[in-house]
């Protein structure tokens, strides 16, 4: 779902967890690994157990690519 909200949410993946390994084929515990990871580098947001990506995370991202072309 693609929005812009005033609270900065751009999108939100309304899928469980089990749904989104079905839908990937990852690993259960690999795929919640990756969510942690990514939402403890700030590129996604958690909001009742649903992955947000914000404004604030997409500057993040935008910051994170443009330092590694600089590489």
């Amino acid at each position: 779902m693609l929005c812009d909200l005033p609270d900065g949410l751009l999108y939100k993946i309304n899928l469980t967890r089990q749904q989104l390994q079905e839908e990937t084929d990852i690993n259960v515990k690999t795929l919640n690994r990756t969510i942690s990871q990514l939402k403890e580098e700030g590129f996604i947001s958690l909001e009742k157990g649903k992955i947000c990506y914000k404004k604030e995370n997409y500057k993040k991202a935008v910051t994170w690519l443009q330092e590694a072309r600089r590489r």
